[in-house]
Parts: structure tokens; sequence; C-alpha cells
């Protein structure tokens, strides 16, 4: 009887040492993720001791692409909404959300046909949205972008 207890309470112990260690692994795994994820943004952006080029900002922006999870889509988002000042750099952003195949992508996207958004970038959204479900919050962001160009906002 007194072994069992023994053999029980070992093994709760060993439980408890395995969840911890991949509680560990899992946290240590994600707080590299974010950091690679931090530079590529800062990359992307044009921040200054990050700052390479307008090409190595695409391709920051392609590498934050292939990253699953709501972070890698907020920074795209962030992106392609003005955070760095190359047109370029905002297409890519945009292309990248495309290809992330969420639906409310399509609701994202259309939020950057605004006539003070950059044209490239507003033609790189009009291009995604011909190819991206887009539901009716979508469908209301390009109506009423059409509704401003066709009251005389410029575009």
């Amino acid at each position: 009887m007194f072994t069992l207890e023994i053999a029980k309470s070992r093994r709760r112990i060993e439980i408890l040492i395995v969840t911890i260690l991949f509680c560990s692994a899992y946290f240590l795994w994600n707080g590299y993720r974010n950091s690679q994820l931090r530079e590529l943004f800062l990359e992307a952006t044009g921040a200054p001791p990050n700052f390479k080029g307008s090409d190595q900002a695409i391709v920051a922006t392609r590498k934050i692409g292939t990253y699953r999870g709501d972070a890698a889509e907020n920074l795209l988002y962030q992106i392609a909404s003005g955070e760095t000042v190359w047109p370029d750099v905002q297409a890519a952003a945009v292309e990248q959300l495309k290809e992330r195949k969420d639906p409310r992508v399509g609701e994202i996207i259309a939020d950057f046909l605004q006539p003070h958004v950059l044209i490239d970038t507003r033609k790189a959204a009009a291009e995604s949205l011909r190819s991206l479900p887009c539901d009716y919050i979508c469908i209301a962001f390009v109506l009423h972008y059409l509704e401003r160009a066709y009251n005389g906002e410029p575009y």
C-alpha cells in the first residue's frame, strides 16, 4: 500500500515536470517567433537600423505572410495601411493578406479603398477583391468609395 502511494506521487511529479517542460518550450518558441516577426516588420517598414532597401522590405513583407495567426495578419495590415513609405511594399502586403484565405480579409482589404490611400495600394486592393469573397461590410466599403469618387473627391 505504501509503495502504491509513492508510485502515484512519483507519477504526478513526472506529469508535472513534463507539463512544465512543454509550457516552457511553447513560451520560448512563441517568444522567438514574435521576435522574428518584429524584426521582419521593422525591416518591412524601413526602421532605421533595419533598413536595407525597398526590395528587401518586399521580401520581409512576404516572409511575414508565411507566418500564421492574427499577429502576422495585424502586421501585414499595418504595413498595407501606411506604416511604410514604399507603395510597392504596401501593395505586397495587400497581396499577402489576399493569400491568407481568411473570410474577413475582403473586409480588411476593402478598407484600403479610400481617396487618401496611395493609388498603388488601392489598385492592389481592387485587384485582390476580384478573387476574394466580399461580405456586406466589404461591399459597403466598395460602394462608399465609389460614392466618394462619384461626388468628385480626388482619387
